[in-house]
């Protein structure tokens, strides 16, 4: 390897893996297998980067596109969820997959235990000041249902799905914080990351669109958004989740009225979701990171004429297409504020918690049995139905412990964000609340995907965006020089 190392091509390649054209190049992969149902061939493709960057990368900063690219590529046919013969079946190519994840992480080991920088004791002494909560929080997610009936009739169960919670919270943000020379990271990278992958997320949309037969007699038929790894409020509530970052880019950006756009489109692609929840709370996160994106940087002319083509664009559309857009939206029209059973599932999920306090009735609902949220029993055996909203979710499956856990570790991020706050960490915090907010009406910081995001949003904020106090100081001392 240290051969290896000598080659100017290689090195090239590695320098790549830290530019906005890689993390475009994962997204147009994950683009591709989500739209032409090429996951084994994309996923392979992947895994092989990833061995280059246990090989030849400087460090792990280039698996945050990789983990939520991966989220996001499975196709419509071969949503597990839906089909039981799908590609992520063991006899259809799930052996396959695990193999291959199983060869990358053995090399993610490997590269960890050998190299002095990223790995060995400077791993592992490296400080994470969430451990503790993330911890709290694991704990918690583990004990579920303790004392309750339930808790060895779902056992394994229960136990593999609070250990697939807690990993996916806390396994990204404990690898990044100490395998990533934080000091070379580009302080964009996230943003970057942000915006690729919201592109990926209009393409999908765009693709549901146009082979889905979503559109039906000029109006929007919200059951048939579908893709292989969500279905419309998924799609939505990671779409608000990413619709800060062409913002965050847009202050900084000598080509900043691209980035508004950017964000703008992203907007318009919430509300075709027709997720009313995205919508809801996609509103104030579009207006916010605008706002704040206007107030902290320099506006150019061109800026101020995007600014006025945006409000004359919206206009248009609410003055002379005002039928259309209303037969278009009928179904959100129609639903309007209607709780959609939440109230019902809201008061189930308080009486499972009400029977068992203390440590919840297990991540299994048992006061609300009859849900049917998928077709496939595989699948649903591994995820259980959920209480579309954190708090009830915490209650029904964890009670007071999980709460309280939950509570700790949310003031930890809090202090975090509150420590040396700078613009580029307002974005960050915006993007997170967008999460925590949609995850109010829906169960987002309970699947996979969202929860990877969100631990690695956490670790590029703590080790990127939260300078030290030497560090600090040390800007302060060169702005007065």
């Amino acid at each position: 390897m240290n051969s290896l190392a000598e080659k100017p091509i290689l090195q090239k390649l590695a320098d790549f893996l830290y530019t906005p054209a890689y993390v475009a190049l994962i997204g147009v992969l994950t683009v591709i297998s989500n739209i032409f149902s090429a996951e084994l061939p994309v996923y392979t493709c992947i895994v092989l980067i990833g061995l280059f960057i246990c090989f030849r990368g400087r460090d792990f900063l280039p698996f945050i596109p990789i983990a939520v690219g991966c989220y996001i590529a499975p196709s419509t046919g071969n949503n597990p969820g839906r089909n039981e013969n799908s590609i992520f079946a063991p006899g259809h190519g799930g052996i396959y997959l695990l193999t291959i994840a199983a060869i990358l992480i053995g090399c993610i080991i490997w590269r960890l235990i050998k190299d002095p920088k990223i790995g060995g004791k400077h791993f592992l002494r490296t400080k994470r000041c969430l451990t503790s909560g993330f911890l709290a929080l694991g704990g918690a997610y583990m004990l579920a249902g303790l004392g309750s009936p339930y808790f060895f009739s779902y056992g394994f169960r229960n136990a593999l799905f609070g250990l697939m919670q807690f990993v996916s919270l806390f396994g990204i943000y404990y690898l990044l914080c100490g395998s990533v020379q934080w000091d070379k990271a580009p302080k964009d990278y996230l943003a970057w990351v942000g915006v690729t992958m919201g592109f990926v997320l209009i393409c999908e949309l765009l693709g549901i669109y146009l082979t889905g037969n979503v559109i039906r007699d000029g109006e929007i038929y919200r059951k048939a958004i579908i893709a292989g790894w969500g279905h419309y409020n998924n799609i939505g509530s990671l779409m608000v989740i990413m619709l800060p970052f062409p913002f965050a880019l847009a202050r900084k950006s000598r080509r900043s009225s691209l980035f508004y756009l950017c964000g703008t489109l992203f907007f318009v692609g919430i509300l075709f979701t027709c997720s009313r929840t995205s919508i809801l709370f996609g509103v104030p996160v579009y207006l916010t990171s605008y706002i704040t994106a206007v107030v902290t940087s320099h506006q150019s002319r061109m800026d101020k004429a995007t600014h006025i083509l945006t409000i004359a664009a919206a206009a248009a559309v609410a003055l002379f297409l005002h039928d259309q857009v209303l037969k278009l939206f009928q179904i959100l029209v129609e639903r309007g504020i209607k709780p959609a059973d939440r109230d019902l599932v809201y008061k189930a999920g308080l009486e499972q918690f009400l029977h068992d306090p203390v440590f919840g009735g297990t991540f299994f609902p048992v006061a609300w049995p009859d849900i049917i949220w998928s077709t496939s029993e595989a699948f649903v055996s591994v995820f259980p139905a959920r209480w579309h909203n954190t708090i009830i979710q915490l209650l029904a499956s964890c009670g007071i412990v999980g709460l309280a856990a939950y509570a700790f570790h949310r003031y930890q991020t809090v202090r975090l964000f509150l420590k040396n706050c700078s613009p580029d960490k307002v974005f960050v915090g915006i993007s997170i609340l967008a999460l925590l907010l949609t995850s109010l009406l829906d169960c987002h910081f309970f699947n996979l995907g969202p929860a990877l995001f969100y631990s690695a949003t956490l670790a590029f904020m703590e080790k990127r965006l939260t300078p030290t106090s030497a560090e600090s100081r040390g800007e302060k001392a060169a702005v007065t020089v």
